[in-house]
């Protein structure tokens, strides 16, 4: 299910009884910073992340994806509502985090949520293929994985990265309130 609106979810329990959705979180700064980065990484390739739009600014693209019809704001509004919706009981919320920094824990906790007996994963050969996709969105790369389990402990604010220390706080300090502004709290 690509979307959690009313209406999908609804739908999803009339046509599949016993289903479950499983949603992966993550905290709205490390998303909008991916993101960022990956626009910082390929400037001159517009894609669906900014409406095909190449070039901007760090606010015009934090304005345009958290705004309610957004990337960030749209699913982050059906969030929202699939948390506090009728079927809110089939939902598992995932912390991103909390998936690469313990899979078989996580892997095990949704294997009982979906009434399925858990199985071993091999970590050290991960393979993903979503390069069709990547290249439909304009987006060449976004959802590489690498091979081998492992992770990469980061700072937020690195969207500024290419500034001073004080420059990138100050573009975290603003993206917060920003976010808090649209209604978007971390």
């Amino acid at each position: 299910m690509t979307r959690t609106d009313r209406g999908a979810q609804n739908l999803l329990a009339d046509l599949f009884p016993e289903s479950r959705v499983i949603a992966c979180v993550r905290h709205i700064p490390w998303i909008i910073d991916s993101i960022e980065r990956y626009a910082v990484k390929n400037p001159y390739q517009p894609s669906l992340l900014y409406d095909y739009k190449s070039g901007g600014t760090v606010y015009m693209h934090v304005n345009n994806v958290t705004g309610p019809l957004g990337l960030v704001g749209y699913a982050l509004d059906a969030l929202r509502q699939a948390v506090h919706g009728m079927q809110a009981s089939r939902l598992m919320l995932v912390q991103y985090e909390s998936l690469v920094e313990n899979p078989g824990m996580v892997l095990n906790e949704i294997y009982k949520f979906i009434g399925q007996d858990a199985f071993q994963h091999d970590f050290d050969n991960v393979h993903q293929e979503t390069v069709s996709y990547d290249e439909k969105m304009g987006t060449p790369g976004l959802h590489s994985v690498l091979m081998v389990y492992g992770y990469v402990q980061t700072e937020v604010g690195s969207l500024c990265s290419h500034q001073t220390r004080p420059t990138s706080v100050l573009c975290k300090t603003w993206l917060q309130a920003h976010l808090i502004f649209c209604g978007l709290h971390l």
